[in-house]
C-alpha cells in the first residue's frame, strides 16, 4: 500500500497531465488516461438532488426589503443610491489583463479610459463580468470533478480539485487546503466529503454547518470553489450550467454586505440583524468593508469559528440570491448574480457611502481625498468628461442621441439648456471631434 507521501505524489503527477478542453468537445480524457468524460452533461449527485427537493428556507425579509432587493437585481438601482450608477469604482491600479472584457464592452469603451468600472444593477454587473480566463473553464472543471466523484476516483478527484484551485488563483495560497485534499484522498474520504459539504451549503439545507471547523471541512476562498463546482447542475450541458451555491470569497462576501446595507437602510432598519452580519475582509485600505456608523460588519476570522461563520453566511447568501431571483432551484440567473457579486465586491467603497442620510455623521470623518471625490461628482455639468462619456455609452447601448443625453443628465442631476434637447446631434458631432464617440 502506498504511503501518504507516495499517494500525494501520484496526485501531483496526475495534475501535471491535465489536458484542457477549450472547445468543449467529447469524449474528453482530462488526464489522457482511462477517466473519460463521454459527454458535456451529467446528472447531479443523488444527495444534492434530495436536498434540493426540500421546501425553500425563506430569509426574514420584510415586504419593502424584498422590493428593494428586486430593484438591486434588475431595476433602476441607481435610484437607491442617488448616484449616476448603482456602483462604480477605480480600476486603474489593478492588473490590466483582468479588465480586457470590460474594455470591449460598450460601457467599458466609454469609462475604461478614465480607469473606472460601473454598473446599473446587479444583473448589469454580471453582464459586465471581467476577469482573465475563459468563461467555459469553470463548468468544464466542474464536469471533470463530478465525473471523478461519480466514479469514486479519489486520485483524479483530488487532481481536478488542484486544477480548480489553480483556475481560482489560490493554488499557492498559504493554508491547509492542499494538505486537506491529500489527506482526505488518501483516507478514501475526499469524494464523500465534497458531496456532504456541498449538500450542507445548498439553500434548502437545514443541516448543521458545525462540521466546517477548519479540520473536518474547510470553508475559505479555496474550498468554496470546490463546493460550487460540485453544486453546478450540468444536466443541460456545460454551456448552460445552473448553480445554487455561491463561490463565497472576500469579493462576494463584500458585495453581499454592501447590498445588505443598501436594502436595510432603504427599508428603514436602524440595526444590523444577526442573520445578515456577513463577515468581511477588513484590510488596511478597507476596500472590501462597506461598514458604516449604522451597520458594522464583522471581520473575517481564520480560526475554527471563522470557517463555520463563512459556511453559515455562504448558505444565507445563496438563499438571499434565490429569494431575489424568485427561484428555488439551480439557475443560470444565479450564475449571473454570482458574477455580478464578484464584480461589485472588487471595491465597495463609493461616493454613495456618504450620501446615505443615515450616515451623515461619517462625512466629517472622511479623508480629504474622499471628500474630493464627492465634490467632483456633485460638480458634474454638461462640460464634464464623465457626462459626455455617459451619454455616449447610453447611445451605444441602443438609446437615441436625445434619449441618451436626457438620461445622462438625469443621472448626474444636470439642468440641460434647450440646445441639448432640440439638437442632440450637434453635441454628438462635437463630442466625436473631441474623441468621445
Amino acid at each position: 500500500m502506498a504511503t501518504p507521501e507516495e499517494f500525494k505524489n501520484k496526485i501531483l503527477r496526475l495534475e501535471k497531465k491535465w489536458q484542457p478542453n477549450r472547445d468543449a468537445r467529447f469524449p474528453w480524457a482530462p488526464f489522457g488516461d482511462d477517466m473519460v468524460v463521454e459527454r458535456g452533461s451529467l446528472p447531479p449527485h443523488e444527495r444534492l438532488v434530495e436536498v434540493r427537493a426540500r421546501p425553500p428556507i425563506v430569509m426574514p425579509l420584510a415586504g419593502p426589503s424584498t422590493d428593494v432587493l428586486r430593484t438591486v437585481w434588475n431595476g433602476d438601482a441607481a435610484t437607491l443610491s442617488d448616484a449616476p450608477f448603482f456602483h462604480q469604482y477605480a480600476i486603474a491600479a489593478s492588473p490590466a489583463q483582468y479588465w480586457d472584457s470590460w474594455r470591449r464592452h460598450p460601457g467599458g469603451q466609454a469609462l475604461h479610459s478614465e480607469g473606472r468600472w460601473a454598473c446599473d444593477n446587479l444583473r448589469d454587473a454580471g453582464e459586465k463580468y471581467s476577469w482573465s480566463g475563459s468563461l467555459l473553464d469553470f463548468p468544464l472543471l466542474a464536469l471533470a470533478l463530478q465525473t471523478a466523484v461519480a466514479r469514486g476516483d479519489e486520485l483524479r478527484a483530488a487532481a481536478v480539485c488542484l486544477r480548480i484551485l489553480d483556475w481560482g488563483g489560490v493554488l499557492y495560497k498559504p493554508g491547509r487546503m492542499k494538505d486537506w485534499l491529500f489527506e482526505r484522498a488518501f483516507l478514501n474520504e475526499l469524494c464523500r466529503s465534497l458531496v456532504d459539504a456541498t449538500a450542507r451549503l445548498i439553500p434548502q439545507s437545514s443541516e448543521s454547518t458545525d462540521c466546517f471547523d477548519g479540520n473536518t471541512y474547510l470553508m475559505n476562498s479555496s474550498s468554496t470553489k470546490l463546493y460550487a463546482a460540485m453544486s453546478l447542475d450540468l444536466r443541460e450541458g456545460v454551456q448552460a450550467g445552473r448553480q445554487d451555491v455561491l463561490i463565497y470569497d472576500a469579493r462576494v462576501a463584500a458585495a453581499l454586505a454592501f447590498i445588505t446595507r443598501i436594502v436595510l437602510a432603504r427599508s428603514g432598519a436602524t440595526t444590523l440583524p444577526d442573520a445578515f452580519r456577513f463577515p468581511v475582509e477588513k484590510n488596511p485600505e478597507a476596500r472590501r468593508d462597506p461598514s458604516c456608523a449604522t451597520f458594522e460588519f464583522p471581520r473575517f476570522s481564520t480560526m475554527e469559528a471563522g470557517h463555520r461563520d463563512r459556511a453559515k453566511f455562504a448558505r444565507i447568501g445563496s438563499r438571499i440570491i434565490q429569494q431575489m431571483l424568485d427561484l428555488c432551484s439551480p439557475s443560470t440567473e444565479f450564475v449571473l448574480a454570482e458574477k455580478g457579486l464578484f464584480m461589485l465586491g472588487y471595491d465597495v467603497r463609493d461616493v454613495r457611502d456618504v450620501r446615505d442620510v443615515r450616515d451623515v455623521r461619517q462625512i466629517s470623518s472622511r479623508k480629504p481625498a474622499d471628500m474630493a471625490v464627492v465634490e467632483s461628482v456633485s460638480a458634474v455639468d454638461t462640460s464634464s468628461e464623465v457626462f459626455k462619456r455617459r451619454a455616449v455609452e447610453l447611445h451605444k447601448a441602443g438609446r437615441t442621441q436625445g434619449e441618451a443625453i436626457l438620461e445622462a443628465a438625469r443621472q448626474f442631476k444636470i439642468d440641460l439648456s434647450s440646445s441639448y434637447t432640440a439638437s442632440p446631434g450637434s453635441h454628438f458631432g462635437r463630442w466625436r471631434k473631441q474623441g468621445y464617440v
